[in-house]
């Protein structure tokens, strides 16, 4: 079964509720932030909120290449993850070893109401 993929390139936050699993995957066009011709080799992110990274946010293994310059992630709000807003530091290994950080969010976990 084919999951459909959202585009978060250009969205409003992305909201999370406690007990969220694999909430995606989710797509980003990284394109507009390479140099022409560019091609992802691989992907990792890592979550932060308030300067302090948060490893549970973003699903394990879940950062994956979809082209040359598209990438997926899933995020999830499972375990100890707090309520709060948080950014994400997108990590680019492109072919030829060049990194490329791109920063992404706000995503924001917020409790019931």
């Amino acid at each position: 079964m084919q999951t459909d993929i959202k585009d978060i390139s250009s969205r409003e936050p992305l909201i999370l509720r406690p007990g969220d699993d694999a909430w995606g995957p989710f797509g980003v066009n990284c394109e507009p932030h390479l140099p022409t011709g560019a091609v992802i080799d691989s992907v990792s992110a890592t979550a932060y909120l308030d300067g302090t990274e948060v490893p549970d946010l973003i699903e394990p293994d879940s950062e994956t290449t979809t082209g040359d310059t598209d990438i997926q992630i899933k995020f999830q709000a499972t375990g100890d993850v707090a309520a709060g807003i948080y950014y994400v530091d997108i990590e680019l290994t492109l072919v030829g070893g060049a990194v490329k950080h791109l920063a992404f969010g706000p995503v924001k976990v917020e409790g019931w109401s």
